[in-house]
Formats: C-alpha cells, sequence, structure tokens
C-alpha cells in the first residue's frame, strides 16, 4: 500500500495526541504537606494518560473498519475541543478519553498505507507533542505556572483541525488485517493501569515525607519500579513485537536526564523538528534497535554534565530509536507510544506548600548531590539494560518475520 493525502494525518495527530496529554497543570502537585492526596491521582496527567492508553488499546484492537476509525478520531477531536472552549475539572477526562480515540484511531489507520512508515511518523509526532519542559523544583501555589504549549493557542486549533479534515480522506480505505494476541493485549491494558496504580504509591510515599527535599528518593524508586514492571511484561510478550517497548522505556529516562528545555525558543523548536524527521527517516532505512538504544545511553550521560547538549541531541536519537523500533500490533503500539508520558510526566509534577506569610530568605529545597548521581546512575544503567535486554530478544528473533513486519516493510 502507498502513501495517500490524508496519511498526513497520522504526524498532525501524533503531535495533537502528545500535546494534550503532556501539559502541566496547576493541580498536578505531587507534593503539598498536609494536603489529601486523593486529588492528585484524580486529576493528574497520569491519569489522563493511562485512560488515553486503555481507550487506544480497545480502539486499536477492535475497530476493523477505515470508515469507523475516521470516526472515532473526529469523535476524539471534539472531546479534546470541549475543555479548550469551556475549561472544567472535567476537561481532564475529556482529554484523555479524546486522545486514546486519536490514538487508537490513527493506529487503526496506519494500516491503510505502509504500516512502519506510517507508525514511525505517529510516534515521532507524538514524541514532538510531547518534549517540554522538565521541572522537579520545589514551589508554593502562588508561584506555580503551567508550562508548555497552551492547547487553546491558534496551534492547538490548528492540529485539531487538521488530524480531523485529512482522516476523512481515508474513510473508504481498504485496511490490513491486525494480528490480536491475548498477551499483547493483556500487556496493552496492564501498563496503564499497573503504571497509575505505581503512580498512586509514590504520591503516597511523597505525602509522608516532612521535607520536599526527600521526595526524591520517591521519585527514583517510583522510576526503577516502574521500569523493572515494564521490563518484566516485555518477557511475556513476543520479542520481535517488543522492541519499541524496550526503546520507550529507555527514551524515558534518557528524557528525565536530558531535560529538554530547547522548545522554550521557537529556533530550537524548528532544529528538533527537523532533527526528529531526519532521524526517523535513517532508523526507517536503516532499522538498528540496539544501536539506537545504545545512542539513547549516550544522551542520557551527556544530560549529566551538559543539559542543553542533550536537549539538542535527544529529537534525532529518540526518532531514530522509535523509527527503528516498528512496526507492531496496535495492542503493543498504543501503550508503547504513551509509555514515556507514564514514565516522565510524574517528574513535570512541582512539590510544594501551601504558605500563609511572607518567605524572605527562602530558598528552593533541591536534590542533594548524593541524589543526583544516584538518579543518573539508575538511569544510565536503565538504559543499558534495555540495551542488553533489545539484544538478546534481537538474538531470539525467528528468521520468519511476522505479519506485521512484513506488511511493514
Amino acid at each position: 500500500m502507498n502513501f495517500r493525502f490524508g496519511h498526513l494525518a497520522v504526524p498532525i495527530g501524533g503531535v495533537l495526541v502528545g500535546l494534550t496529554l503532556f501539559e502541566p497543570r496547576s493541580g498536578n502537585f505531587a507534593y503539598v504537606a498536609g494536603g489529601d492526596r486523593l486529588d492528585s491521582l484524580l486529576f493528574s496527567d497520569v491519569t489522563a494518560v493511562a485512560l488515553a492508553g486503555v481507550v487506544a488499546v480497545l480502539t486499536a484492537c477492535f475497530v476493523a473498519r477505515a470508515g469507523l476509525a475516521v470516526g472515532l478520531v473526529v469523535i476524539g477531536v471534539l472531546l479534546i475541543s470541549i475543555p479548550m472552549l469551556a475549561p472544567a475539572i472535567l476537561g481532564l477526562y475529556f482529554n484523555g478519553l479524546g486522545a486514546g480515540l486519536v490514538l487508537g484511531g490513527l493506529l487503526v489507520l496506519c494500516r491503510t498505507g505502509p504500516l512502519a512508515w506510517l507508525q514511525s511518523a505517529l510516534a515521532v509526532g507524538v514524541l514532538l507533542g510531547s518534549i517540554d519542559m522538565v521541572s522537579t523544583i520545589p514551589r508554593r501555589y502562588a508561584d506555580y505556572s503551567a508550562v508548555g504549549d497552551d492547547l487553546g493557542s491558534t496551534t492547538g486549533w490548528l492540529l485539531l483541525a487538521g488530524t480531523g479534515c485529512l482522516t476523512l480522506f481515508l474513510f473508504f480505505s481498504d485496511i490490513r488485517a491486525d494480528v490480536l494476541d491475548r498477551r499483547d493485549l493483556t500487556f496493552g491494558l496492564g501498563l496503564p493501569v499497573g503504571a497509575l496504580a505505581v503512580y498512586w504509591l509514590y504520591i503516597r510515599a511523597a505525602s509522608g515525607e516532612s521535607d520536599p527535599g526527600s521526595v526524591w528518593p520517591a521519585s527514583v524508586a517510583w522510576a526503577v519500579v516502574t521500569v523493572a514492571v515494564l521490563l518484566g511484561s516485555l518477557w511475556l510478550s513476543r520479542g520481535s513485537r517488543t522492541a519499541g517497548l524496550i526503546a520507550v522505556t529507555a527514551l524515558a529516562v534518557a528524557a528525565v536526564d536530558a531535560q529538554p528545555t530547547f522548545v522554550t525558543d521557537g529556533r530550537w523548536t524548528f532544529v528538533g523538528v527537523v532533527t526528529a524527521v531526519i532521524g526517523a527517516v535513517v532508523g526507517r532505512r536503516w532499522p538498528a534497535p540496539v544501536v539506537g538504544i545504545g545512542l539513547l545511553a549516550g544522551v542520557a550521560a551527556v544530560g549529566t554534565v551538559d543539559g542543553s547538549l542533550a536537549a539538542l541531541m535527544f529529537p534525532a536519537v529518540a526518532a531514530f530509536a522509535l523509527a527503528s523500533s516498528v512496526p507492531t500490533t496496535g495492542a503493543v503500539a498504543a501503550p508503547a507510544l504513551l509509555a514515556p508520558l507514564l514514565l516522565v510526566l510524574p517528574f513535570t509534577a512541582d512539590v510544594g506548600w501551601t504558605a500563609n506569610g511572607n518567605l524572605d530568605g527562602w530558598t528552593a529545597i533541591g536534590p542533594s548531590h548524593e541524589e543526583l548521581v544516584i538518579a543518573d546512575v539508575a538511569g544510565i544503567a536503565t538504559i543499558a539494560l534495555c540495551a542488553v535486554v533489545a539484544w538478546v530478544q534481537v538474538r531470539r528473533r525467528t528468521v520468519t518475520p511476522t505479519d506485521g513486519e512484513t506488511n511493514g516493510r
């Protein structure tokens, strides 16, 4: 199958999904001394991503007609537009449900053309939409301000219109059958739900501390446990379809270490987009998942010394790793594309406390040098482990490719 004009909706919709789900909110505090932490779970960005993951998996697995997929994408676009027109406390759930329908519908529509190229375009779109500042400096409520792109801006409306309109051109397209495996479906539904449960444990651990600076050990523990759950789940699935999951795990850890902040400058945004596209094309033409993961380890190592340089390298390397790791089934692709958000989002939540008086002479409480070293070593070691697991699975891969791989080349 060849590219069609409507396939432009795939990368554009990917950017929309990433931008919708990776927008820190003022209520997304991981730590508030003496506060009730149930609201941090119910109204957290992580909850929205988990909801989107479940909806996307169900949509990608059980929708088998292009017309129905197009209709679900349009419904998802309308749901995302509701909080933009009338912001409300339930806007988080509209965004999660809408982004899940858009992502799941686009994964179905990827099967109307060259699967590997379209899944690569979708992955890079989600990546570019979700690149944002990563901040963990404690703040007061009054000082808190959301960072990143405003979905209510002109850019947001253009993404919504472009995604909804372009998908209409694929309404009558022929669609390739997907391979549905119970293990893949179980994993696809279990990953977002499991990550949400671990995030709740993280909140409980953070709320039990009297010093905001002591949240860092809980942060490191949360990341290690989540990555361990992800890697353990990989062994239960087919090795030939899980390279993308390993790659995005490494990508998420590298993102925390790289702290990509270049998007605050429009010029660097353009550079990031161009390098990501180049990385995706190279990764699709000469796929090498293990090499991509190894390069992510290098980015994480550079991030410990120079965050700006690592941020400049991150889009190209991440896009190369993602493009090298497709195609795969919809049940695996949906949680794989959202796994970086599930891992990184807790690190975007500020920690803070209510202040009733002046804070003269107050200084921010940050992590100690020892905690930073532990976090850096844990991150690089985790990426190295991902590379080892990917290498083992490549060695174990059978000579006969899967249906998805055959059709995607």
